[in-house]
């Protein structure tokens, strides 16, 4: 069944009062020099927003978009969703559900720490000694050759309905190494390990900005944007 991830390591989303905190995650428009992706807000903040001016704000419970102009506290909601429930440490192990889009049946990439083989740039990844591979169209078998810093190369054999592999074992993880995905997607990404899984919302953004983990950082947004939805929130 299309959604099943198996024993993946899962973003860890926990919350807590030490943790409130209101991120930036993007910044568009003539204030965007001023509030950059990746700055924490207090909650009690307000912001001052120009014509044409939007931000995209995260905390441990939702995520929102402001637009100018105005003087707006960070926590109006103008455009709200609930986030995924809150996993606890003890459900690191657990993944966050596959989530389609309202507009199509593709699936997306169910966990945020997996390697889409069709997604080039940089990946953020919290197992560096086991990362896991992920195609969204599993319906065939196909070979994906990975090859890596100084020459190494590995290969995967996807089975028809088969969603997720294992990393190939002869090809090592450097960190900010490239590597070519060479079959379905043909994708070239940047590894970026992370010391440890994020323990918060706010983290694993802060996370994804620092390394520059574009696509997940959309599919982070995405997540809680559909699982807002679902709830009807």
């Amino acid at each position: 069944m299309k959604g099943r991830a198996g024993p993946m390591m899962a973003l860890l989303l926990t919350a807590s009062a030490a943790d409130a905190q209101v991120l930036v995650v993007r910044a568009t428009g003539p204030s965007a020099g001023r509030y950059k992706a990746g700055m924490a807000l207090p909650p009690t903040a307000k912001v001052t927003l120009k014509q044409g001016d939007l931000l995209v704000l995260l905390d441990e419970r939702s995520s929102w978009t402001l637009r100018g102009p105005g003087t707006l506290p960070v926590q109006a909601r103008q455009t709200a969703v609930a986030a995924p429930r809150l996993m606890s440490v003890d459900e690191r192990r657990a993944r966050i559900g596959a989530v389609r889009t309202p507009d199509a049946d593709a699936l997306t990439r169910p966990n945020l720490w997996l390697i889409d083989v069709a997604q080039p740039g940089p990946v953020c990844i919290v197992d560096a000694k086991a990362p896991q591979l992920w195609r969204a169209d599993e319906k065939a078998a196909a070979r994906t050759t990975v090859g890596g810093p100084g020459g190494a190369s590995g290969a995967v054999e996807w089975s028809p309905g088969q969603e997720f592999a294992a990393w190939p074992a002869g090809v090592p993880i450097v960190p900010g190494g490239v590597y070519r995905l060479s079959g379905p997607g043909n994708a070239s990404v940047t590894l970026k390990p992370l010391a440890s899984p994020p323990d918060s919302v706010a983290d694993a953004g802060k996370a994804l900005i620092a390394n520059g983990c574009t696509a997940q950082l959309d599919l982070l947004v995405a997540q809680m944007a559909a699982a807002g939805k679902a709830g009807g929130s």
